[in-house]
């Protein structure tokens, strides 16, 4: 037998190929052999374990051949996104997105909790101190699209007198002039 061959869609067989399967831990390892990898034609020759090493006409025997329906369900697995996924069946590839996602959903959960203390001090801040003009320091976070941590800051000036809203609207315009004339 001379060994089935296998092209190996999914690019470079040493990168997107699940090599942990044929690990001596793995429950139900795959019943072939990976003989030789042609990594440039992405190409795998493998030995089925059940290989009689005889061919009639010098190609792959049955057993190995058989193999190929074997390999494509897990080229169809290795080609499938990580998420969901057991460790102990992904490729190179799989599991370089598994960790760079695990990476950003750290990143967001960090970035959510410092983002609920700066509204928790925010709302400590409007909750005990009286702050001019808070409407129009909102409506100008709004405006300009200020970061909570940029509203939080502009209402400590405020209220150190450091800043002073502006914006307003015409009717507020309108409204203080007439309780000044008042």
């Amino acid at each position: 037998c001379s060994s089935a061959t296998f092209y190996w869609e999914l690019g470079l067989p040493y990168h997107t190929y699940p090599y942990v399967l044929h690990d001596i831990s793995n429950k139900h390892p795959p019943v072939y052999d990976i003989i030789k990898i042609d990594a440039i034609g992405s190409v795998l020759s493998i030995w089925s374990h059940y290989c009689l090493r005889v061919s009639n006409n010098g190609s792959a025997c049955i057993s190995c051949k058989n193999m190929v329906n074997t390999l494509k369900k897990i080229m169809d697995h290795a080609g499938w996104h990580s998420f969901g996924l057991q460790c102990s069946t992904l490729s190179h590839l799989q599991l370089c997105q598994k960790l760079d996602n695990t990476g950003k959903l750290c990143e967001q959960e960090r970035f959510q909790a410092i983002h609920k203390a700066t509204w928790k001090k925010l709302l400590v801040i409007v909750g005990t101190q009286d702050v001019p003009a808070l409407h129009q320091i909102f409506r100008n976070a709004n405006s300009f699209r200020w970061s909570i941590e940029k509203t939080l800051e502009m209402t400590q000036k405020a209220i150190a007198g450091l800043y002073h809203a502006q914006n307003f609207s015409e009717l507020e315009i309108d409204l203080a002039n007439v309780i000044y004339d008042l």
